[in-house]
């Protein structure tokens, strides 16, 4: 069933009698058919701009079409050609004065930034998406008010974080974006199950019970099955088995780690599954299986993986080398944990620094 987002935008350009507005409509609803994982929907309307236009592209044309391209592809976990299409879009939207544009194209540079950790790019676009759309322009600002949220959240500052999820919702519902409604609930769900994995790794308890975050995370994944959304499905079962592992649940974690679909993951999640399916392994008494594993996981941290994985992957390392009774490299991977881990908290400082003041703008 289409959201009412997409049935408006289809709408549109079945009426309009501009190529550009027609082009506009189009793009936006094969970025939304990206964002709700459907693919082929996606590539057909992306084409059929193309097509449209051949080789005549005019400048809003090519804005609306690049984000849609960028969108698609970072879907699609094609984050360098989603950087360059979605960078492209930005261009040539501020240097040919698509005003329309300028804000949805910042919005979803500092959403990539953020992704990418680049945060002082970050904040600049996020200040341009804020200070230049319009109150009615919900795409930009329901796209903004989400990264600002995230980022807030993900700085430990909630109830900072609460006011922007609450725009980002608003937004979202005025125009029937069903998609970033979704990402709100997986985004939530997320954050938070990240906390709680990460203070169990370190064995400390997290103020926030785990059955309020499994609530969480099955309210996303109804509320994706009931509008038809797959983009983010893939999550929500990792989710789910980091929590029941919290929860002492090693078998129901287990079983639910294996049903996952490794191919289908992104790759900086891999080494996350591998490492809690080798603790829920090696706390059930399965040591050879989960050294396996475990050093599998261990093999993928590399230069990129994020502060926050490399201290998780290592405390957990820790765990089941302790576990296992050996108890010189349990400690010296724990030493790696908490030195990772408190690199990530100094930057995690240096970043509230940063977005405080964007913080600020909530009106």
């Amino acid at each position: 069933m289409n959201s009412r987002l997409l049935e408006t935008l289809l709408a549109e350009a079945r009426s309009s009698t501009h190529r550009d507005d027609w082009a506009r409509a189009m793009c936006r609803a094969a970025s939304t058919y990206a964002r709700q994982g459907h693919t082929e929907e996606a590539l057909s309307a992306i084409s059929g701009v193309r097509a449209a236009y051949g080789k005549d592209l005019s400048a809003p044309g090519g804005v609306w079409l690049m984000l849609s391209e960028g969108i698609l592809h970072f879907f699609q976990g094609r984050w360098k050609d989603s950087f360059d299409r979605t960078r492209r879009a930005h261009a040539i939207a501020f240097a040919m004065n698509v005003e329309e544009a300028k804000p949805t194209c910042a919005a979803w540079m500092a959403h990539i930034d953020f992704n990418e950790l680049r945060f002082e790019s970050m904040v600049k676009h996020l200040r341009d998406a804020l200070t230049l759309a319009r109150p009615d322009d919900h795409q930009a600002l329901a796209r903004a008010s989400l990264n600002v949220a995230d980022v807030l959240n993900y700085c430990g500052d909630f109830q900072l974080a609460r006011p922007w999820y609450e725009k980002t919702r608003l937004h979202a519902t005025a125009e029937g974006d069903q998609a970033t409604l979704s990402a709100l609930m997986h985004n939530m769900a997320a954050l938070l199950t990240d906390n709680i994995r990460m203070a169990d790794a370190f064995g400390e308890k997290y103020s926030v019970d785990t059955k309020f975050a499994l609530m969480q995370a099955n309210s996303a994944w109804n509320y994706d099955t009931a509008i038809g959304t797959t983009s983010l499905q893939t999550l929500i079962p990792l989710q789910k088995g980091h929590l029941l592992i919290v929860q002492g649940d090693f078998a129901g974690a287990n079983q639910m780690l294996d049903s996952i679909d490794r191919t289908a993951l992104a790759a900086r999640s891999l080494p996350l599954l591998l490492v809690d399916t080798a603790w829920s392994l090696a706390a059930q008494g399965k040591f050879d299986e989960a050294a396996s594993l475990a050093e599998n996981a261990l093999e993928l941290v590399n230069a990129s993986t994020d502060l926050d994985e490399v201290a998780f992957i290592h405390a957990r390392l820790a765990q089941i080398a302790e576990q296992g009774g050996d108890h010189v490299r349990a400690q010296s991977l724990m030493t790696s944990a908490r030195t990772a881990f408190a690199k990530f908290n100094s930057d995690r400082s240096q970043l509230k620094v940063l977005i405080e003041p964007i913080a600020q703008m909530i009106a």
